[in-house]
C-alpha cells in the first residue's frame, strides 16, 4: 500500500525553518503581525525577529597549478605561479642558522651505504651518504676501490632528494623529500632509481641521534624496549631471560655485544632494525670508560717525537718564532690560533694539523681569543723540555677525519637490559650491582662449552656490524696482541 507524504502543518513553521515547496527549498525569514498573534494565542510561542536571508558563500575554486616543466625546481614553478612577478623561493633562514656548521660541529649525518642490486659488481661498491641538516639536502660520494674498474668520486650532487620520484606530467606540488628521520642504519632509500641500504653510521651521527631520542625513534631506548615488550609474549620473555643467564658470559651480569644481538634477533628480529640494536648496545654498554682520550702531555710528546724524527731542533723553532713575530707587531706574544697553523705550513714543518689544533685548544686564551705562541714553542722544544714520547698517535677528543668510526661496543650489561625489559620480583632479584668493564685485548681463542677462567680473560673484542664491509661478509679478524698477564 502506497503511503501518503506527510503534509506541512502550522506547527512546523517558524522563523528560519526550511520548507520543501514543489522540490525547491524555501527559507522563512519573517512574518506579519497577524501570524505572530496567531502563534502566540494557539501555541503560546513567540516567533523570532525577522532575519535577512544570506545565501551561503560559494567556496573559491581551487587554483589550477600547471604541471612541472623540468626547468629549475618545483619551488621555482610554484613561486612563478602564485606571483605575477616570478620570485626566488624563500628558504628557512632560522633552520639554516640553527643547523649550519658551528666550529667542529658540522651538523652533517654520514652513513656508509651499499647498493641493493643483483649485480655482483654494483653490490660491492661503497658509498658515503651525507645528509646536511641545515637545508635537508643529501649528497653521495663513492669510495674508490683499487682494481675494481669503477672510478670513485661524487656520485650524487648535493640537493633535496624525493622519496618517490614523480614524472614531469604530475602536478607541480612540493615533492615529499627525505628528511633526517628517514635515515638510520638498516634503512633502504630509493635515489634516482637506485636502491641504497645504509649499513653503518659514524660516531657523530650516532651521538647526534642518541641525544635526541624524542626526534629519532630508532635511537629511543625506552620506545625500543616498549616495542619488544609488546612483540614478545610472557613465555618468550621468560625464555629470553633464561637464554641470557645460561648463555656465555664475559663475567657476572655482562655478555658480549654479539651475544645480545643474537638473542634479541632470535625473539624479535622481525621488528628490530640494525640501528635499534646499536642503540640498545650503546645504552646498556658495560665498558663506557674504556676509551681514554689523550692528555696534553701525550699530545706534546707525539709532536716532539715527530720533530725529533725529522731532526728539527732549535733552528727550526727559531724560524717558526720569526714567522709568528711577523704577525705580532706590538710584541705582545699573543696571536690567533690559526696563525700558528699557517706559519707551520709556511715553514713546511711536518706536524699533524689535528694534533696541533688540539694543543692550541688546550693553551690559555686572552679576552681577545688569542694564545701565547711562546708557550707553544716551549712545548715543541724536545731538547730543552723533553716529555715522554708515545710510539703511536694518541686518540684525540675531536677527531678531524671525514669518517669518524663509531666506538666499538664490546660488552653489554644484560641484567640492566632485562630489568628494563621484563623486571623481575625485587625480592628474588635483589639490588642491581654496579658493573664496570676493562678493555678486552688478546688474540682469538677457541672456546669450548665450558671455557676456563684463563680463556675468559683472553676473549677478543666483538666487532660492531657497522664497518665498511657488508653485514653478509665475515667480520675482519681481531688484531693479534700479547695476552696481558
Amino acid at each position: 500500500m502506497k503511503t501518503m507524504p506527510r503534509r506541512v502543518l502550522d506547527s512546523d513553521l517558524c522563523i528560519g525553518a526550511h520548507v520543501n515547496v514543489w522540490g525547491r527549498e524555501v527559507v522563512l525569514t519573517d512574518c506579519d503581525p497577524f501570524t505572530r498573534e496567531y502563534y502566540k494565542l494557539k501555541y503560546n510561542k513567540d516567533l523570532d525577529e525577522g532575519r535577512p536571508y544570506r545565501p551561503p558563500k560559494k567556496p573559491d575554486p581551487p587554483r589550477q597549478v600547471p604541471p612541472y616543466l623540468g626547468f629549475g625546481s618545483e619551488e621555482d614553478t610554484l613561486t612563478s605561479v602564485f606571483n605575477l612577478i616570478p620570485q626566488a623561493p624563500k628558504k628557512d633562514f632560522n633552520k639554516f642558522m640553527e643547523n649550519d656548521r658551528n666550529g667542529l660541529d658540522g651538523n652533517v649525518l654520514r652513513f656508509s651505504a651499499r647498493m641493493v642490486t643483483d649485480s655482483r659488481i654494483d653490490a660491492s661498491r661503497q658509498f658515503i651518504l651525507s645528509f646536511f641538516l641545515s637545508d635537508d639536502t643529501l649528497s653521495i660520494y663513492e669510495v674508490a676501490i683499487p682494481n675494481s674498474g669503477i672510478a670513485g668520486g661524487r656520485f650524487l650532487e648535493r640537493g633535496p632528494v624525493k622519496r618517490d620520484p614523480q614524472s614531469y606530467n604530475d602536478c607541480a606540488i612540493l615533492p615529499d623529500c627525505y628528511v633526517s628521520e628517514d635515515l638510520y642504519v638498516g634503512a633502504e632509500l630509493v635515489i634516482n632509481k637506485h636502491r641504497f641500504r645504509l649499513v653503518a653510521a659514524d660516531e657523530y651521527t650516532l651521538r647526534y641521534t642518541d641525544k635526541r631520542p624524542g626526534r629519532y625513534e630508532k635511537a629511543n631506548p625506552a620506545q625500543i624496549i616498549q616495542k619488544l615488550r609488546q612483540h614478545i609474549s610472557r613465555d618468550g620473555q621468560r625464555q629470553m631471560h633464561k637464554d641470557f643467564n645460561e648463555g656465555y658470559r664475559v663475567r657476572e651480569h655482562v655478555c658480549s655485544y654479539s651475544e645480545m644481538v643474537n638473542i634479541l634477533c632470535k625473539y624479535a628480529g622481525a621488528v628490530l632494525s640494525e640501528h635499534e640494536l646499536i642503540t640498545l648496545g650503546r645504552h646498556f654498554c658495560a665498558d663506557h670508560n674504556t676509551t681514554e682520550y689523550a692528555s696534553q702531555e701525550e699530545l706534546v710528546g707525539y709532536l716532539q717525537r715527530v720533530m725529533k724524527e725529522h731532526k728539527l731542533g732549535a733552528e727550526c723553532i727559531s724560524r717558526i718564532e720569526d714567522g709568528l713575530m711577523h704577525h705580532d707587531p706590538y710584541r705582545t706574544g699573543d696571536v690567533p690560533g690559526y696563525q700558528i697553523t699557517n706559519v707551520l705550513r709556511q715553514e713546511q714543518v711536518p706536524l699533524p694539523s689535528d694534533v696541533v689544533h688540539e694543543i692550541i685548544q688546550c693553551l690559555p686564551r686572552t679576552q681577545a681569543g688569542t694564545v701565547n705562541y711562546c708557550e707553544f714553542l716551549k712545548l715543541l722544544d724536545w731538547e730543552k723540555n723533553p716529555v715522554p714520547m708515545p710510539e703511536k698517535k694518541p686518540r684525540l677528543r675531536q677527531p678531524w677525519e671525514k669518517w669518524d668510526f663509531p666506538k666499538p661496543v664490546q660488552t653489554v650489561n644484560y641484567t640492566s637490559l632485562l630489568n628494563e625489559f621484563a623486571p623481575r620480583d625485587s625480592a628474588r632479584s635483589g639490588p642491581m650491582p654496579e658493573v664496570s668493564c676493562a678493555p678486552l685485548t688478546g688474540a682469538p681463542v677457541e672456546l669450548s662449552a665450558h671455557p676456563t677462567p684463563d680463556q675468559i680473560q683472553r676473549i677478543p673484542p666483538d666487532p660492531l656490524p657497522m664497518q665498511w664491509c657488508d653485514a653478509a661478509q665475515p667480520p675482519p679478524p681481531a688484531p693479534t696482541e700479547p695476552c696481558p698477564q
